[in-house]
């Protein structure tokens, strides 16, 4: 009985841990966004819209994208 306990506390624990990395992945990826949000405001603010600015919302777009996917 006590083996079966631990087996099923072990892949409670397992699937615990799944979620929490699954988790930390996401929050990850929304800091990376966040992050990548602010350089863009920054760079709109100097130059405007430039290749440089499509391209960084274009790659932000992908990141969110990925994200809702994910979930």
């Amino acid at each position: 009985m006590d083996e079966e306990f631990n087996t099923q506390v072990a892949i409670e624990t397992t699937r615990l841990l799944a979620q929490l990395d699954d988790v930390i992945d996401q929050s990850s990826v929304m800091r990376e966004i966040v992050d990548k949000c602010e350089r863009l405001h920054c760079l709109e603010s100097i130059t405007g819209p430039s290749a440089k600015t499509r391209a960084l919302r274009g790659e932000i777009e992908l990141m969110e994208h990925s994200l809702r996917f994910d979930r």
